[in-house]
């Protein structure tokens, strides 16, 4: 392997390793479980506040880059993580807390649609969409290491859990020496058939991401509860099913390059059909061993349509607008996760979890049957 190659490797671990961190804002609620004097209301709002925080950095990342540079960005969002990350380990109360979740948001949201946007305006062909699959599978490890790592860290107490994003630190450190700054091409004209062709396309794949992310929110969500409700295990169980989540998600993420060279016009709704057996087991299904299947498929499930949905959508627009359709594709995922809890209610229209299933199931049969339907024109589109 000559002096290039070994370069370019670096580079590519380098610009993955920003997407360790940003589906990790959940796996500290056991922490904040275990802080005393917490109302449900404010542990909830402790999790969950990042979440604000990084939409709303999102949609405000593209007018960074344009000032600061991609490099900056990058870099200064993962030092304000870290900064975060310490501010909260010695927080003196709740307030300060909560502001430094806040803070976290902020750094995450930084570079967010970076860690996409980076490999959809750099790479090209089979190593996009193989690196596309590898970005999501790397956001699934990152959200099972910093489970475990948290697990750890909580025998030292209940704080210490929150200093698990000070791996942003090395991760700095490692995009600094190994990733340029890249400019994202000066913004090109197109014709007014060209805005129009793909604008409904676009808004196709903003509208589905939303719907899927909020479904596979709402599973997070509903298993520990249907765990407990069924009385097939306790709290922890719920924790391991939730692992799997991560681990279907990065085997997915690993496969999604060869799967899309087989199936190119098919893994969306195979995605679908995944997502949707899954809710179909946790529906019927009353044993432990069911409960883990089906949480290791909506977990390959989102291992799938994340990938396909920003790969597919940024070959839509030219080069110069694929940071804008990054950013808007993360603010629908973003607001998905944040309103799943509302859904939740929303779903269960006779006050069950058999209704919430029962909807979920209904609208994953309906998405696949419209995916089916346009896939001609979509692909019309993006020609």
């Amino acid at each position: 392997m000559n002096n290039s190659e070994v370069k370019a490797k670096r580079r590519v671990f380098s610009l993955l390793a920003i997407s360790l961190l940003p589906m990790t804002t959940g796996v500290v609620a056991s922490a904040v479980a275990q802080i005393g004097n917490v109302d449900p209301t404010m542990s909830n709002l402790i999790v969950t506040m990042p979440l604000f925080a990084m939409t709303i950095m999102v949609i405000l990342s593209g007018r960074l880059v344009a000032w600061l540079g991609t490099k900056s960005v990058v870099i200064g969002g993962l030092l304000i993580t870290s900064l975060a990350s310490v501010l909260a380990f010695i927080a003196p109360n709740l307030t300060v807390l909560l502001g430094a979740r806040l803070l976290l948001g902020v750094g995450l949201g930084c570079y967010n649609s970076l860690a996409v946007s980076l490999i959809s305006i750099q790479y090209y062909g089979e190593q996009r969409r193989r690196l596309m699959g590898f970005q999501n599978a790397t956001q699934g490890l990152g959200a099972m290491l910093a489970s475990l790592a948290v697990s750890g860290l909580l025998l030292l107490g209940s704080r210490y859990a929150f200093l698990i994003y000070l791996i942003s630190l090395p991760i700095a450190w490692s995009y600094f020496k190994n990733v340029p700054n890249v400019q994202f091409p000066k913004m090109l004209r197109t014709t007014q058939l060209e805005r129009t062709s793909s604008r409904p396309a676009l808004w196709y794949y903003v509208i589905t991401l939303f719907l899927l992310m909020t479904l596979y929110m709402v599973a997070n969500l509903t298993i520990p509860s249907l765990i407990l409700t069924r009385h097939i295990g306790t709290a922890s169980t719920g924790a391991v099913a939730l692992s799997l989540f991560s681990l279907g998600t990065i085997l997915a993420g690993v496969s999604f390059g060869r799967l899309k060279v087989r199936l190119p016009r098919f893994i969306l709704a195979l995605s679908m059909l995944t997502m949707l057996v899954g809710f179909s087991g946790l529906l019927w299904g009353q044993t432990k061993l069911m409960i883990m299947l089906v949480s290791f498929l909506i977990g390959g499930s989102f291992g799938l349509y994340v990938p396909e949905i920003f790969n597919t959508a940024t070959t839509l627009v030219t080069k110069d607008k694929a940071n804008t359709i990054t950013m808007v594709l993360m603010t629908s995922s973003n607001l998905a996760s944040f309103g799943a809890s509302f859904f939740c209610v929303l779903l269960k229209t006779n006050g069950t979890n058999a209704s919430l299933l029962i909807n979920a199931i209904l609208i994953l049969f309906v998405l696949i049957v419209i995916n089916l339907s346009q896939n001609k024109r979509l692909d019309q589109a993006i020609e």
